[in-house]
């Protein structure tokens, strides 16, 4: 984080080049020092806004009820994800986007094959407001379940030219794709929020979805329902 120099009479003293939403947090937190003889010159105070973004992960049919790999519940994700749009200053989603062929549908069944009916997004879910649509797994290997594995644009950049610095996860799956877009924006630094009442599961075994919580949680993710957004 960036230092600025502000001058208390011969003393310099150090203080942050501040974002919108941290600067009431360090005048109540420095309240006793900053006394009147203290004369912060508010043109030399840079307030910076940080965005935070909405990341919906693979909400496609194929991965729906009457889907080729369809999730139970997957479908009731959606209405959650249209109310929490408007919320955002940025609306961003991921979609599998696989060729015919590939090393991907050895493990899987075949799913999100690009152009497809089943690669397309949940016919309800308002995709008008979404900002920048990722595409990731379009090559023969066994990729693409990060949102920052896309092709077609690098996420981690985006989000960096933004000025993104919080991240809220939602979509499909918990286990699979929404944990490992997950693990990948903490590692990138973002703070980063996982929406439990709009994710669903694969749950291949019992408890795969409680164990990606746990997972996402135990490596730094702040687990919230949409109620608290």
């Amino acid at each position: 984080m960036q230092i600025k120099k502000l001058r208390k009479n011969t003393t310099f003293y150090n203080t942050i080049i501040f974002s919108s939403f941290n600067l009431n947090t360090f005048i109540k937190s420095n309240r006793e020092q900053l006394d009147k003889s203290f004369v912060i010159d508010i043109n030399r105070i840079i307030i910076i806004e940080m965005k935070k973004a909405l990341l919906i992960v693979d909400v496609q049919n194929d991965f729906c009820p009457g889907g080729s790999l369809g999730v139970k519940n997957g479908n009731k994700v959606v209405e959650v994800i249209n109310e929490l749009m408007d919320k955002f200053n940025l609306v961003i989603s991921s979609q599998d986007w696989h060729p015919e062929k590939t090393v991907h549908f050895d493990k899987w069944p075949v799913h999100c094959v690009a152009g497809t009916n089943g690669a397309e997004f949940h016919p309800n879910l308002n995709s008008n407001n979404i900002n920048l649509r990722l595409k990731k797994g379009t090559g023969n290997k066994d990729d693409g379940y990060s949102a920052f594995e896309a092709t077609n644009i690098n996420l981690g950049e985006y989000l960096k030219n933004n000025q993104v610095t919080t991240l809220y996860i939602c979509g499909l799956t918990t286990d699979y794709c929404v944990k490992e877009s997950a693990l990948d924006s903490l590692n990138k630094g973002i703070h980063t929020y996982v929406v439990t009442d709009a994710i669903a599961a694969v749950n291949a075994e019992q408890g795969d979805d409680k164990k990606a919580l746990n997972e996402m949680y135990n490596s730094g993710c702040i687990l919230v329902e949409s109620s608290e957004i």
